[in-house]
């Protein structure tokens, strides 16, 4: 199972209904029948839900980056304050589906029982390979059938799965009814086979030993695979730490000088055949999260993503200049990533921040693509996360950005990670209602988006 699914007899726990008021959590939609299959989505996208709220209760991947606990919380707080919300006309409820959250209980703990002899980094980046075969097919699903996902909670790393499921979504939404429901990524998604994908540490330990001609006869057929502009396939264990194998091709050109070899291109999905449609991505964030392809963590989601061909465009807004390393700056410009600094904007005044907004929508624009929303946490001044500090963009600048592309662009997804109630004042209170903005935002920025584009149609 990869997914729990909220219940109607659910949602009182996390508000109180009030004479003559009507809450969120009184009208948004959950899974008719309370289960994630393609008939619950169908019927709940029949009576008009649009936008998919998703929830990852984590913090193995920020812990695997070499930061702290806490991202896990931030799903609870923001279900205690977004359901709590008024249903009135600026935004009714009544086109959200409140999905429900990955499973992660059993990773969690898993994190927390580290073996003796056991490299703690090493071992908590193979958790965050587990999670990530847990979240891509439920997002996948998810745009499939035709929502937008709004995932919360948990850390950065997340970002490359959500990629990587839109991608996939994407294109599998143009197969019809059962021809879709049929497709071995749905049937993983809704849990309808017995596939060991995504298991727990425990129940499927990782590999202790790989010989040498194994390693060899993988790098030798990946790299012709990369060489032919083929998909480079991120899943397969090549070693105890679970180094992918797109790693381990990085690692081989790189020695030998070629590391050019590895051009972007596209592939195919090789659970059942089907090809994948790449997206852009614009990301508000005080880091790049572009590190080495060293074991997935909050810190590489981008850098996955586009080795694996996922990733198309990638923008980068308000990073923090001294916050990010020589290398992983100079290796963004050489892709040709652009990225705007929270210096140059705040305190240089090289531009104004609507400003450096607005070319932003303009390049997106230029590209063509489905465009996917990130927003860390950690980019917000002293919000509580696993990066707090006090430099950052103030709440209502986080707002502003995230109204400001939603309502202009296609945005195929919003993702709201690195929130830690437990690491700052009054946390749950911060997070909670910092996220319930956030989300109140993008929901009302995509409707005028979408509005405007039908009375353009008209």
């Amino acid at each position: 199972m990869l997914l729990q699914v909220i219940k109607p007899h659910n949602l009182g726990d996390y508000y109180s209904g009030r004479w003559n008021e009507t809450k969120l959590g009184e009208v948004i939609k959950t899974l008719p029948g309370g289960k994630f299959t393609a008939a619950s989505l169908t019927e709940a996208h029949k009576v008009g839900a649009r936008y998919a709220i998703l929830g990852i209760p984590e913090d193995i991947g920020p812990r695997a980056n070499g930061g702290r606990a806490g991202a896990s919380e931030a799903w609870p707080a923001f279900l205690k304050y977004f359901l709590s919300e008024q249903s009135n006309s600026f935004l009714s409820g009544e086109n959200i589906l409140l999905v429900g959250n990955i499973v992660c209980e059993d990773l969690q703990k898993d994190s927390h029982k580290i073996p003796d002899s056991t490299d703690e980094q090493n071992y908590l980046r193979a958790l965050c390979s587990r999670l990530d075969e847990r979240v891509f097919p439920v997002v996948a699903a998810l745009v499939a059938y035709g929502y937008m996902p709004i995932v919360i909670g948990g850390g950065h790393n997340n970002a490359y799965p959500i990629i990587k499921g839109v991608a996939y979504g994407l294109s599998l939404a143009s197969l019809s009814g059962l021809m879709l429901e049929e497709h071995p990524l749905m049937q993983l998604a809704f849990g309808n086979n017995d596939s060991a994908v995504g298991e727990s540490l425990e129940k499927r330990p990782l590999v202790t030993k790989t010989t040498a001609r194994d390693l060899a006869l993988a790098l030798s057929d990946i790299t012709i695979g990369a060489a032919k502009n083929e998909e480079v396939s991120i899943n397969d264990i090549v070693c105890d730490e679970e180094i992918s194998l797109a790693e381990a091709v990085r690692r081989h050109l790189q020695k030998s000088g070629d590391s050019a070899q590895i051009s972007e291109g596209t592939g195919t999905l090789d659970i059942g055949g089907q090809p994948y449609l790449p997206i852009s991505v614009v990301n508000c964030d005080s880091h790049a999260d572009f590190r080495a392809l060293e074991g997935r963590h909050s810190g590489n989601p981008f850098s996955y993503a586009k080795l694996a061909h996922y990733l198309n465009n990638y923008y980068l807004v308000n990073y923090q200049e001294n916050s990010n390393s020589a290398t992983m700056l100079s290796y963004m410009r050489a892709l040709g990533i652009r990225a705007f600094s929270y210096e140059s904007i705040f305190v240089r005044r090289e531009f104004t921040y609507a400003d450096t907004l607005s070319f932003v929508v303009q390049l997106l624009n230029n590209v063509h693509e489905p465009i996917g929303l990130e927003l860390d946490l950690d980019t917000i001044a002293m919000m509580p996360s696993s990066a707090r500090s006090p430099q950052g963009i103030s709440l209502d600048d986080a707002a502003f950005y995230l109204h400001r592309l939603s309502s202009s662009l296609p945005a195929i997804y919003c993702h709201l990670p690195e929130g830690a109630p437990s690491l700052g004042e009054d946390g749950e209170r911060t997070v909670g209602r910092s996220l319930t903005l956030l989300v109140n935002t993008v929901i009302k920025g995509c409707e005028m988006y979408r509005n405007g584009k039908q009375a353009a149609a008209n």
